[in-house]
């Protein structure tokens, strides 16, 4: 899974806009864009509502 944080999206507004473009349009040149950005293979579904409490942990411990 890949991860992604709202300032790479530019902010709440553009993360909520591109999980509205997978929602609504997930066939869409829009969506294939946000594929390709977020490095999706074709196919491959983008989950907005993925958690990895262990790569969240790692990420701590580098802290």
């Amino acid at each position: 899974m890949h991860e992604i944080t709202l300032e790479d999206c530019g902010s709440r507004y553009g993360y909520e806009e591109m999980k509205a473009v997978f929602a609504t349009m997930p066939e869409s040149e829009e969506a294939d864009e946000y594929r390709e950005w977020l490095g999706l293979d074709e196919g491959e579904v983008w989950d907005a509502n993925y958690f990895d409490i262990e790569t969240i942990n790692r990420g701590l411990k580098r802290i």
